[in-house]
């Protein structure tokens, strides 16, 4: 219990400076925007508290738990621009090269896209960019899907799972 008052007490002197100097003419607290908040908690809160909240950026080199490698960068935030190289799944021992296109919002969720072999798969990426024990991390569930000859077999058109990025240091 004293270890969490210690972690929680900058975070009640954070909400009783922002609601006090923040009231409106009928009484309401005015909060600021959301980055005004998680920016001065990041000042409060030690550095050993940090370690949960989203990792800062996705921009870098990323490798999965398959050995693909991912490498983000951005045009403007908050698209996310790249390339995936990947050898899972092909007979060959060519690897498939993508573009990767996709967004990230301010709070570490992401989403992204690779269109393979001229459009006969696409593969969808959605998660979110976390600090575990001091490592940044994408953890990501998947789609792939494959452009099917007939109505009839689309059934099997479709393929879930998810990943684990680690960012190379």
């Amino acid at each position: 219990m004293i270890a969490w008052l210690i972690c929680a007490t900058p975070i009640f002197a954070l909400v009783k400076t922002v609601v006090s100097d923040s009231i409106d003419s009928h009484g309401a607290a005015v909060l600021p925007p959301y980055n005004h908040l998680v920016e001065a908690s990041r000042n409060m809160l030690p550095k050993s508290s940090l370690r949960s909240i989203s990792c800062a950026s996705h921009i870098g080199t990323w490798y999965n738990q398959h050995g693909s490698k991912l490498t983000l960068e951005t045009a403007r935030p908050p698209n996310l621009l790249g390339t995936f190289i990947s050898t899972v799944g092909i007979e060959s021992a060519k690897e498939h090269v993508g573009q990767v296109v996709g967004s990230v919002a301010e709070n570490g969720l992401f989403a992204f896209h690779v269109v393979w072999n001229n459009g006969t798969s696409i593969t969808a990426w959605t998660g979110q960019c976390q600090t575990c024990g001091q490592q940044d991390v994408l953890l990501t569930s998947w789609i792939l899907t494959e452009k099917q000859a007939s109505c009839g077999d689309v059934w099997k058109a479709n393929r879930f799972g998810q990943d684990v990025f680690k960012r190379e240091r």
